[in-house]
């Protein structure tokens, strides 16, 4: 019996945690920039600078209005209308199918509005928005690749039994500040998926690396697998749990 403590999947449907620099509340202050924002941002990541760096880069930059057109190419640009035009199109598919709009989402939709116009609290947001729309295409390319599970009857509280020789398909990684984990995808027999999400600081990460690497099939069985949601998605799937097996096979 293998035991590894994967971190909890989160249930809720509010797609990411709403900071990433924290700090204390003051009052709202706007910045004026003189190009698009989210372009500055991906301009600042193209060329090396880490979140903090450009955290940095954009801040000054609003406060003091500068010209940044050297920072910035064409595929900047182009990058920033892909984030933008995706996360608004996402948010207005919520609102017109009356789903949950979060605090986060809220904040998203007032960045990507007025890309000139950004409130100084909303920075950390707009710095991290080519993170999130990278992990959710790569998250959204492997879910497409496979079946949903059925819909369970409580979605909060449904499992159901494992035995299956599986197969690697994919892995997304999430490092924000909160969260510093690589999301695992293997799938079953039947072609639905099992989420194995683990701490990259965890005893169990290097397992789950070399598992990944090998591209040999091997069996998965557990008594009681989570059969959840993720996050933001109508796409079911099983998450492991600390209690399973892992035993060889051939497909």
């Amino acid at each position: 019996m293998v035991m590894i403590n994967p971190v909890n999947t989160l249930t809720d449907d509010s797609w990411i945690e709403e900071d990433v620099f924290s700090g204390k509340k003051r009052p709202v202050e706007y910045l004026d920039f003189s190009d698009d924002s989210l372009a500055l941002v991906c301009g600042c990541l193209r060329s090396g600078q880490d979140l903090v760096q450009t955290f940095t880069t954009v801040s000054e930059a609003g406060k003091r209005r500068l010209e940044f057109k050297k920072v910035i190419n064409n595929d900047d640009y182009n990058q920033a209308n892909k984030i933008r035009s995706y996360f608004k199109n996402r948010i207005t598919v919520r609102r017109l199918k009356n789903q949950y709009i979060s605090p986060w989402m809220t904040k998203a939709e007032a960045v990507l509005e007025t890309p000139k116009t950004v409130r100084e609290d909303h920075v950390s947001l707009l710095v991290k928005l080519p993170e999130f729309y990278r992990e959710n295409t790569e998250r959204e390319a492997i879910f497409k690749r496979y079946k949903s599970m059925p819909q369970p009857f409580n979605a909060y509280k449904s499992t159901t039994e494992l035995n299956s020789i599986v197969r690697f398909v994919g892995s997304v990684e999430r490092n924000s500040k909160a969260q510093k984990h690589t999301t695992f995808y293997f799938s079953t027999e039947d072609d639905y998926l099992v989420a194995v999400d683990v701490q990259r600081s965890d005893m169990g990460y290097g397992l789950w690396s070399w598992l990944s690497s090998t591209d040999k099939p091997f069996g998965l069985k557990s008594e009681s697998v989570a059969v959840a949601h993720h996050p933001g998605y109508e796409f079911y799937q099983m998450i492991l749990n600390s209690n399973y097996e892992i035993f060889e096979g051939k497909r």
